[in-house]
């Protein structure tokens, strides 16, 4: 029995590329479990998570965004969020440059984790969470309406990501298949 392919092998080096079918056959199966949201979801060719934006409105559904790299890429798909766990893990049509430019704007910042007047609470409203992943590492932001004046450069990004992805059209999953296969 031949070794086990590592987490970057199996996300990256197929040994060749499946049939589209079998892709989506695989993907469909994938993105139908119910994961905890604290857990990354795992399916051949998906690409490596590097960011996650979260939704809880005071009422109403609860979303989850990743957005994942595979070969230089990113893509984004949207879950909904039940109880802690993630389910219906959808694609969506959110350009890998506009990704890749919300991702480039943390890069070389500095903020201070606990600021100096931390007595933020909150009452009815929306809670939103920022996750950024780098391989093992993860810095994490959750707020409510209120935040941290020093926060404030990622957290105004963090919200108008999310309102973008909110409005991104669901892609069907045949496309961006036929996306992932036709990349060199």
């Amino acid at each position: 029995m031949g070794k086990r392919p590592t987490a970057k092998q199996h996300i990256y080096h197929m040994p060749r590329k499946p049939r589209p079918e079998k892709l989506e056959a695989e993907w469909i199966g994938a993105f139908a479990k119910e994961i905890p949201i604290s857990e990354d979801r795992f399916a051949p060719l998906i690409g490596i998570q590097l960011a996650q934006a979260v939704l809880y409105p005071y009422r109403g559904q609860a979303f989850a965004w990743d957005l994942r790299d595979l070969k230089g890429i990113i893509r984004c798909f949207r879950s909904e969020i039940n109880h802690g766990t993630l389910s219906n893990y959808t694609p969506i049509d959110f350009h890998s440059d506009r990704a890749l430019r919300f991702l480039k704007g943390f890069e070389g910042r500095t903020l201070p984790l606990l600021p100096h007047d931390s007595k933020y609470w909150g009452l009815d409203g929306e809670t939103r969470e920022l996750h950024l992943f780098y391989g093992f590492a993860r810095v994490s932001f959750r707020w409510w309406s209120l935040f941290p004046d020093e926060w404030n450069p990622v957290i105004s990004a963090a919200e108008k990501l999310i309102q973008e992805l909110e409005s991104a059209p669901i892609l069907p999953l045949k496309i961006v298949v036929e996306s992932v296969l036709s990349q060199p």
